[in-house]
């Protein structure tokens, strides 16, 4: 918020209080009250506006991991598809804690996004069914409305 917009505000309609200025400044610069005031405050108290601070994040856990951690879970990955096994999470957390690797515990849901980090993606399988299920399920699925009625 600018001060050079309360100053005149507040010179032209002295006898007016702060809440028609304010309300006068939420419409011409499309703030929210609280803003305002809080603005007006810190104007008032201190004679001058300081920028606001930024906000920062959270810190994710991710970022605390060493490259000898990540070196160590992307070896694990590597060694399913070696042995022509597909990594599921659960796999990949029982190989860490049976190798006894330098990784501290990790939750399911830290692991997927800790290989999602190191840019491993996951791919959704799908089963192949036989076509005499298919057939089967269509047959199903074209009976369905006789029965609902």
């Amino acid at each position: 918020m600018d001060t050079r917009l309360y100053k005149t505000l507040t010179l032209q309609t002295p006898r007016k209080g702060t809440t028609a200025v304010v309300i006068n400044i939420c419409g011409t610069l499309k703030l929210a009250k609280s803003t305002v005031y809080r603005t007006i405050r810190e104007y008032q108290r201190t004679g001058q506006l300081a920028r606001p601070k930024a906000r920062t994040g959270r810190h994710s856990k991710l970022q605390a991991y060493d490259e000898s951690v990540k070196n160590g879970v992307r070896q694990i990955v590597h060694s399913f598809f070696l042995k022509n096994e597909l990594p599921t999470l659960n796999k990949i957390m029982a190989e860490i804690t049976r190798r006894g690797e330098p990784v501290p515990h990790m939750s399911r849901t830290t692991l997927y996004r800790f290989l999602k980090l190191i840019n491993f993606k996951y791919v959704k399988q799908f089963k192949v069914e036989s076509e005499g299920k298919s057939d089967e399920k269509l047959d199903y699925v074209s009976a369905s409305p006789r029965f609902r009625s």
